[in-house]
């Protein structure tokens, strides 16, 4: 149940954001106000970029930890139980 509530939670998780505009370089080589501004709407950006990818493979790392130490919980449990069955066979 909770670990289909994760991956609910994964799922539910929005996009990553698109990268800045190319329109950037234009305004740079065009306008160096235009240059200034967007130098620093593109290191704000960055900055959110960077910290939403840190907490989104963060997440994930901590996701498929929980998922693989829960299958092999899982499997090991069941071949406890059947293994008398793979003897016969």
């Amino acid at each position: 149940m909770l670990l289909l509530l994760l991956l609910l939670l994964l799922l539910l998780l929005p996009p990553p954001p698109p990268p800045p505009p190319p329109i950037m370089y234009y305004f740079y080589y065009y306008c160096h106000y235009y240059y200034y501004f967007y130098y620093y709407y593109y290191y704000y950006y960055y900055y959110y970029y960077y910290y939403y990818y840190y907490y989104y493979y963060y997440y994930h790392y901590y996701y498929y930890y929980y998922y693989y130490y829960y299958y092999y919980y899982y499997y090991t449990t069941f071949n406890h139980h059947h293994h008398h069955h793979h003897r016969l066979q």
